[in-house]
């Protein structure tokens, strides 16, 4: 009898472990990435050329895997020292597996004044 409770409180332990670790966050702009503003081509034109982004979501089970990508992009802006993103293309797929969905961003980064 001690057997099973024990292997039964096992499970229901291990699962609720596996469960936390499936738990589903958005990624957030890290400090100086919220200071990363998304700009148009036009406005691109008075400002100097840092480098290229190219980033997609991580988390297939997001549920803002737009949000998710853009984040990790404005992220990237920031560490190329940049402080706007200039979106050249996004697009959305279904991942291989079939279970959720993986949003592409590239972009370019840019310091303006």
């Amino acid at each position: 009898m001690k057997a099973a409770y024990k292997i039964t409180a096992l499970v229901v332990v291990s699962s609720f472990v596996f469960i936390q670790g499936c738990t589903i966050t958005v990624l957030r702009p890290t400090a100086i990435a919220q200071n990363v503003h998304i700009i148009s081509e036009q406005q691109a034109k008075k400002c100097h050329f840092v480098g290229s982004v190219s980033t997609h979501n991580d988390n297939l089970l997001s549920k803002t895997p737009k949000l998710d990508a853009r984040n990790r992009a404005l992220n990237h802006v920031a560490e190329l020292g940049g402080n706007s993103l200039r979106i050249v293309s996004e697009n959305t797929q279904i991942a291989p597996s079939g279970g959720g969905s993986i949003h592409f961003l590239n972009g370019e980064a840019f310091l303006c004044k």
